[in-house]
């Protein structure tokens, strides 16, 4: 695992008996093997530090029917950059288009526009029918950045409120050399941009952009310029930084956040959280702990309003702490005490304030 409070985290749910949602998603490379880096794309999320991913590598004859395409949560599309890309056929950019338009998730990484653009005809047709789905402009010509300075090969980030961009910092950078693709086109209806690239090499360009609300199933697009599926014979100084820290970080959202569609606004629990933030399913309000009685300075989830009490005695002025639902990601006193291991006396009496404060710290890194 790349992150080490992922780890933890995934270890903590493990415990507890909490199932994260897995996304089963196909990454589409070229039908001769292509470069490498669709390969390196299915290690990158099965190696997963955010998510719970299920990758498969594909052809584009693996997903250009209605059965084929609906084993997957998320089809990653894209392209090498050079020799060896997909031959995209018409049949599949229907039946990608069908999914999205059903409720699927897509996300467009980088070299995507290249192979839209230049790899022949037929991904040109293809290109125009997924056009209707894909943000950007997608039937028509690419832009790509490099960078051989101390600067880098960045994205910048405009927008750090949406779950996609969320916990990352305002540049995400991926190494020196090529290459960052963007789009240099206009945004189309509904597109959405979250990243710049910060040194373009032809203008202005959006280097994230996603769609939402696609069709009656709500389907959710990504274009992310970023070349996972690029070579990974090209410039393989760049391959720590696409698979690890902050470019895995913002791979990963955007695959999660393409792939949570349907559950995103559910709360399956009804403990005011939704699913997407939600780390503890099958909360119950209110809890069963404590068992014996709440003492002072412990917290439980006594009734079902979604804040944690605590017990004040006398004329005392308490502990001068509050925690929410939203503060434990959805894990009540008990399940907090199962996901660590803690002993049965706060089970009696509730969860210290050391142990809640731990478990907040921990959710919210």
């Amino acid at each position: 695992m790349k992150s080490f409070i992922a780890i933890s985290l995934c270890l903590l749910f493990v415990a507890s008996g909490a199932a994260a949602q897995e996304f089963n998603v196909a990454v589409v490379e070229a039908a001769d093997g292509g470069e490498g880096g669709g390969q390196a794309t299915v290690d990158q999320l099965n190696d997963d530090s955010f998510f719970d991913f299920s990758a498969t590598l594909v052809d584009p004859t693996q997903v250009d029917s209605a059965d084929e395409v609906a084993n997957y949560d998320v089809i990653i599309i894209g392209g090498s950059g050079f020799g060896s890309d997909p031959l995209w056929t018409v049949d599949m950019a229907n039946a990608l288009k069908s999914f999205v338009e059903a409720g699927g998730g897509l996300l467009v990484a980088g070299w995507g526009h290249w192979n839209a653009y230049t790899s022949g005809m037929a991904n040109r047709e293809a290109a125009a029918i997924l056009d209707t789905v894909v943000p950007g402009d997608f039937d028509n010509s690419y832009s790509f950045t490099f960078d051989t300075t101390s600067s880098g090969t960045n994205i910048e980030l405009t927008d750090l409120g949406h779950p996609i961009t969320e916990g990352l910092p305002d540049i995400v950078t991926y190494g020196l050399g090529c290459c960052l693709e963007y789009n240099s086109h206009p945004l189309q209806a509904g597109d959405v941009s979250l990243g710049i690239p910060s040194t373009p090499s032809a203008g202005p360009g959006h280097a994230v952009i996603y769609r939402e609300n696609i069709g009656a199933g709500t389907g959710r697009t990504v274009y992310l310029g970023a070349v996972h599926l690029g070579s990974v014979m090209v410039n393989p100084s760049m391959q720590p930084m696409l698979r690890g820290g902050l470019g895995d970080q913002l791979l990963e959202q955007a695959v999660a956040w393409a792939g949570s569609n349907v559950a995103v606004e559910a709360d399956s629990d009804g403990d005011g959280l939704i699913d997407y933030d939600d780390y503890c399913p099958d909360t119950t309000l209110p809890e069963s702990v404590p068992t014996v009685r709440l003492n002072p300075n412990h917290w439980a989830l006594m009734d079902d309003d979604g804040e944690f009490d605590t017990l004040v005695r006398g004329k005392g002025k308490g502990p001068n702490r509050s925690y929410s639902i939203e503060d434990t990601h959805g894990c009540s006193c008990e399940q907090i005490i199962e996901a660590q291991g803690l002993g049965n006396g706060l089970s009696m009496y509730g969860c210290s304030i050391d142990v809640m404060d731990d478990w907040v710290g921990l959710v919210n890194p």
